[in-house]
């Protein structure tokens, strides 16, 4: 029908023949309806206009509906497509997802290694290695199911353990270095020192080849072990410390180093040649010694072309540190090393003190000592010996040895509290015997013209050395263990930057044989029943000894989990200026039960922030059962790499 056409009204007839009688009324009323209609109408006819759509408008939207309906199919086929390929890679596979493993920045030992989580990556976790420990007890070395049955799908672990190997240390770009080398088929000594190597150059304020470190190395198929300090053993008449840890280095890989020299100097190279980002830990650093930076040549390196002080996220390279390294991976003896550094450093040396300068590096020799060795209740404790600190964490453990400490003795607050009290004041009497010790050996060495008691106070000084420092521990699947404490003494050390090589030296001047060095004490614990092998470092100042024979004493007396073994409550002991040891605890709040009963036995103890520089920080690494793991207690300060 055209629009606009005339129609005439006509009444239709659509009754059916069945409803005829019913619909006859009807019919009869609209017949005198249309007849009123017609009567007031003059025309019979009327125009209707009938407004239908364009056939143009009708195809648009024909084609709209058209194009939507394939948008959906589409959609609906990506998801389709996405879903398969989740279900191809994380199920069929059973690749990890990424938070089953350590991402680079916890992306913090993460760990709440309670609540804390390591702060790590695991970006190269594998199929095969894949199945989780649903609890502690199960990590400790049961699976759910056997291995050997193929019948079973595999299952991932809980984070921080892994099937081959593990490195952490306190920057991520370093555990990255050391988890390289051992997938590359080197072991434990041979990560231990390309990290060495990583951590001198991305955390200078804490560690490098002008820092000193103590290391102990447990070499899992022979069963034995040593300790290397690469410490000066005489004091220095200068300002600055001796350089000797490149030397000790070389000796380390000569007896257990698998890869060659060259190769693990390599990733060093690298990073100190094409810069490096500073991460939040060099960043603090930078921002609490501004001013002595802004005041030396250490804004060579840390400053702006404006003379700020770079900050986190910048870029820092070491070209002439990158040149230096080059030349000492070409030289495999300690006499080439030491010729190459006093040839790199001794230009920068103050003119007064180059000569002895250049005969204490000529004298020095590299050397490795036999661990001290304790036997306990079938577990072997094997600890860095003079001049580190090993002698003051074993003997808080054996001093408790006959306390019958178990896991109930410290179940109800009250009882703990009377605990952690006896083992805080045996932990003070043994730091008091060695203090006393050391006082005794002083005064008999001291010349006459000599005061006493000045003498004596600089040796304690000694107490409260390496606020700042490093840490590294390794694990492989040999059961080999690397355990390292290194420092340059304080934050950047001497401030002596050394622009021809690219080094910091550290303040250490004292020298072994003036007194022991509180900040290191590495230690390995072989618990022979349990086939395990714990590797336990830490930092933290004086109360570092302490703080790992509480790990101990948690893990084997308490038999608390390697978790628990490095939470809360943690004790602390600080030396002060008074000549006293004031006391801490971490891990706890001040309204927790516990530490109100504390209070009652111990009323000088402080909380401890989680955040204060003199916080302990405590890093285990495990073998155990064909598998490694690694633990700690801190969220900022830790990051675990492994496979």
């Amino acid at each position: 029908m055209e629009v606009g056409a005339n129609v005439r009204y006509q009444r239709l007839q659509q009754v059916e023949e069945e409803d005829q009688v019913d619909g006859e009324c009807s019919d009869q009323e609209e017949k005198e309806e249309l007849n009123v209609e017609a009567e007031e109408i003059e025309d019979d006819r009327v125009i209707v206009n009938i407004y239908a759509p364009s056939a143009k408008i009708v195809n648009s939207q024909r084609k709209k509906e058209t194009c939507s309906r394939i948008l959906a199919a589409v959609i609906l086929l990506i998801v389709a497509f996405l879903f398969g390929l989740y279900q191809f890679m994380y199920v069929n596979l059973q690749l990890p997802h990424e938070d089953d493993c350590f991402s680079p920045q916890n992306k913090g030992m993460s760990y709440g290694v309670t609540e804390n989580h390591f702060e790590g990556k695991d970006s190269n976790c594998t199929n095969e290695d894949y199945h989780h420990h649903e609890d502690e007890a199960e990590k400790m070395g049961e699976h759910l199911h056997s291995e050997e049955d193929d019948s079973v799908a595999p299952h991932k672990h809980e984070h921080g353990i892994y099937h081959h190997f593990t490195v952490v240390t306190d920057s991520a770009t370093c555990s990255e270095v050391g988890k390289d080398i051992l997938a590359s088929g080197g072991n434990a000594m041979d990560a231990g020192i390309a990290t060495t190597l990583c951590l001198g150059l991305v955390h200078p304020h804490s560690a490098g080849i002008g820092a000193v470190f103590s290391a102990l190395y447990y070499d899992g198929p022979s069963g034995t072990s040593k300790v290397f300090n690469a410490i000066p053993i005489n004091s220095s008449s200068s300002d600055f410390g001796i350089p000797v840890s490149l030397q000790t280095l070389r000796l380390m890989h000569k007896f257990h180093g698998s890869l060659e020299w060259s190769t693990l100097f390599s990733s060093a190279i690298h990073i100190a040649r094409h810069g490096f980002s500073i991460d939040h830990i060099l960043a603090q650093a930078l921002r609490d010694n501004e001013a002595v930076i802004k005041n030396s040549r250490l804004c060579d390196l840390f400053c702006n072309l404006n003379g700020s002080i770079k900050d986190e996220g910048s870029t820092v390279t070491n070209r002439k540190l990158a040149d230096l390294l080059e030349n000492i991976r070409n030289n495999i003896d300690n006499d080439g090393i030491s010729s190459t550094l006093i040839q790199f450093l001794n230009p920068d040396i103050p003119v007064p003190a180059q000569q002895t300068f250049v005969d204490s590096m000529k004298h020095h020799q590299a050397n490795w000592t036999d661990p001290l060795k304790v036997e306990f209740d079938d577990v072997v404790l094997y600890g860095a010996s003079f001049p580190a600190a090993g002698n003051i964490s074993s003997g808080i453990i054996e001093e408790l040895q006959s306390q019958n400490l178990t896991l109930e003795s410290i179940s109800e607050d009250q009882h703990s509290a009377s605990i952690y009290s006896h083992i805080l004041n045996a932990s003070i009497q043994i730091y008091n015997n060695i203090i006393r010790k050391s006082k005794e050996k002083l005064l008999s060495e001291i010349s006459s013209t000599t005061h006493p008691k000045s003498a004596i106070n600089k040796s304690l000084v000694n107490l409260n050395m390496a606020p700042s420092s490093s840490y590294i521990a390794v694990a492989d699947n040999n059961g080999s263990i690397f355990v390292l404490s290194g420092s340059l003494n304080s934050t950047f050390g001497s401030k002596l930057f050394l622009p021809s090589s690219g080094i910091i030296l550290s303040d250490f001047t004292e020298g072994t044989k003036a007194d022991l060095q509180y900040w290191a004490s590495p230690m390995v614990l072989d618990m022979k029943e349990q086939d395990d092998l714990i590797g336990i470092v830490a930092t933290g100042g004086t109360s570092v000894p302490f703080g790992v024979a509480q790990s101990i004493i948690n893990k084997v007396y308490f038999g608390k989990s390697l978790k628990e073994a490095v939470s809360g409550p943690l004790f602390h002991l600080n030396f002060g200026d008074d000549g006293t040891f004031h006391t801490y605890v971490s891990g706890l709040s001040s309204r927790s039960n516990i530490f109100k009963e504390l209070l009652k036995v111990e009323p000088n103890l402080e909380i401890l922030r989680d955040d204060d520089d003199q916080n302990l920080i405590i890093a285990i690494v495990e073998f155990h059962n064909g598998h490694v793991s690694s633990f700690g207690n801190s969220t900022s300060h830790m990051f675990s790499d492994g496979n």
